[in-house]
């Protein structure tokens, strides 16, 4: 059989055909490593081992030394003395003597009669009455006083047959008077000037008409332009009614008066009654 040598492959066959194979070429780079494969399962934690048999117990130790003797204890007390023997029984008591009997009441001897009532002391005779003295002499006659007022300032004033709608604020108009004023003039019909000083006593009526919603119906007099609580009169739960006031002022000279709706709703006058729809009456009951 013929041997083939390769020289260049270290080849050494019998003619197969590896033997004819060119030389062989350069190595190529190592292959990139693979990708690490998953973990595996963690193995099962093995058996517990069984404990092991206890030790024998050891040697008793040495006995401890003998305790020193006790002290001897104090002597018990004395017992107590032995009790008295039982008293002998009580000897009989002796029988009670009879109680004896209780001696009479004596009887309660008579009252001895009343002694006579003295007789009464004679009452001495009154003094004669004493003689009334003479009268005094009569006083001289005083001065002659100051001249009293003659209510000499007085005026009626009436509005009739008015029917007018009074906004909230507005003089009430009074169109008529039944005698002239004394002592106060008439500027118009809503204001009245005072021209003599003094007490005034002042009455004032008005009839008037309003409306659920526009109640109360307010009326007060005003002195110069300003409200006199003293105669201000609101309405109660009427709608058709007299608002009446009356009382006593002071008035000076150049004062001028008023009677006005003090409301907050219009004033309706006249409103189904003829006749006198308002009054307003001055009388001076004192000067200043």
């Amino acid at each position: 059989m013929k041997i083939y040598i390769n020289q260049g492959n270290n080849c050494f066959c019998n003619g197969c055909c590896c033997c004819f194979i060119g030389p062989q070429g350069p190595m190529g780079y190592p292959g990139s490593t693979g990708p690490t494969g998953p973990e595996g399962p963690t193995g099962h934690i093995g058996a517990t081992g069984s404990t092991g048999a206890q030790g024998p117990a050891g040697p008793a130790g040495p006995a401890g030394p003998a305790g020193a003797q006790g002290v001897a204890g104090p002597a018990g007390a004395a017992g107590a003395a032995g009790s008295h023997g039982p008293a002998g029984p009580a000897g009989a008591t002796g029988a009670a003597g009879s109680q004896g009997s209780t001696g009479p009441t004596g009887a309660t001897g008579a009252t001895g009669a009343q002694g006579p009532t003295g007789p009464t002391g004679e009452r001495g005779d009154f003094g004669e009455p004493g003689l009334n003295g003479p009268f005094g002499p009569t006083g001289l006659t005083g001065p002659t006083g100051p001249a009293g007022s003659n209510l000499i300032a007085y005026a009626n004033f009436y509005t009739y047959n008015i029917t007018t709608s009074i906004p909230p604020g507005n003089a009430i108009p009074f169109d008529f008077e039944n005698v002239l004023p004394v002592g106060i003039t008439k500027i118009n019909d809503e204001q009245f000037i005072i021209n003599e000083a003094g007490v005034y006593f002042i009455t004032y009526g008005v009839h008037y008409s309003v409306t659920t919603i526009t109640l109360p119906a307010t009326t007060t007099i005003t002195v110069n332009g300003i409200s006199i609580d003293a105669f201000t009169v609101r309405s109660g739960n009427e709608i058709d009614g007299w608002n009446i006031s009356s009382g006593l002022i002071f008035l000076a000279a150049g004062d001028t008066v008023s009677l006005i709706n003090a409301g907050s709703h219009d004033l309706s006058l006249g409103v189904g009654l003829p006749g006198a729809e308002a009054y307003l009456n001055f009388l001076r009951i004192a000067s200043s």
